[in-house]
């Protein structure tokens, strides 16, 4: 912290712009909000162009209010943070492989941060779950093709995510479903169910509840599905930059079955048959999970229908 704080007044946090990166920054929020005795907490998120991010501030009852502001996230990850802030970006120690218990270690690291849904969304995942008919539920997150274009030579294409499925489905007769927003738009075609772009935040929480596992691209989806305890196995791009993220930041008791990483470099085929193995041999394990989830998920604040 490099800007002293005053107690019981508005702070002014500053931070990146992702999903998954701000839930990272959320994990200290409620320590950091104890013990400096902050009345109202706004986060701004530092992002020029992408304007992305935000539903999981509008979620989290934890901060009062949140904005975007024109500081390109690449100043912030330099040090740049102007008056009034109080910079809150764990990116930069994430990716040089430290745990996050150790950013800001004076604070304490909930995983399981609060985020509203509403019960009309829990009804719907149900409703959703009837679908399959009893078989397992799996949601796959494939990503974006502008996503893809950052590291392409790493990036699976959307024949690759179709012959994941297919693998993954070879002895498994599992329900797929397909999540994201409307921006992601690689045109995979091998799914029971696409949502991409038809479902607000809280039913997306209810889906990463109800499903048995989570497959997909490197992203907040995955972050918050761990936070869950939702099995996941995220794969992220093979770049230099984050080789040393995939272990920095989940929650430690996930590390041995329900949380499995990997990277793009790594042929499609090849790692269908590492996650199809990790399915198959998990699946009782993944299904009693669930049913913890069901009676009880820490994360998930239901209140009536309407979300504002």
């Amino acid at each position: 912290m490099t800007r002293p704080i005053s107690k019981g007044n508005p702070v002014k946090v500053l931070s990146c712009s992702g999903i998954g990166d701000l839930h990272w920054m959320l994990t200290k929020i409620e320590s950091y909000k104890e013990k400096n005795n902050i009345t109202h907490l706004t986060v701004d998120i530092a992002d020029e162009d992408r304007r992305r991010g935000h539903q999981i501030l509008e979620a989290c009852p934890l901060v009062d209010h949140w904005s975007y502001v024109d500081i390109p996230y690449s100043k912030l990850r330099l040090g740049y943070v102007p008056e009034p802030y109080i910079p809150l970006e764990p990116n930069s120690w994430l990716e040089a492989g430290k745990r996050i218990e150790d950013w800001l270690p004076s604070y304490e690291t909930n995983w399981q941060i609060p985020l509203n849904s509403s019960t009309y969304a829990e009804s719907w995942a149900k409703d959703i779950e009837k679908k399959a008919c009893g078989r397992p539920v799996l949601a796959i997150y494939s990503g974006s093709t502008k996503g893809s274009l950052i590291c392409p030579e790493t990036t699976w294409k959307a024949q690759d995510w179709d012959s994941l499925v297919r693998h993954l489905t070879i002895r498994v007769p599992y329900y797929v479903i397909a999540i994201g927003s409307t921006y992601d738009d690689l045109p995979v075609t091998v799914f029971d169910l696409d949502l991409r772009g038809k479902t607000e935040f809280h039913e997306v929480l209810e889906i990463l509840n109800m499903v048995d596992a989570q497959i997909g691209f490197h992203s907040g989806l995955s972050v918050i599905a761990n936070s869950m305890h939702t099995p996941n196995w995220m794969i992220y791009w093979a770049h230099r930059r984050i080789k040393n993220l995939p272990n920095s930041w989940p929650e430690p008791v996930t590390l041995d079955k329900i949380h499995r990483n990997s990277f793009f470099n790594e042929s499609a085929s090849i790692q269908s048959t590492k996650i199809r193995k990790w399915l198959e041999e998990n699946l009782q394990f993944f299904r009693e999970l669930k049913q913890q989830r069901r009676e009880d998920n820490p994360v998930l604040k239901r209140e009536g229908r309407v979300i504002t």
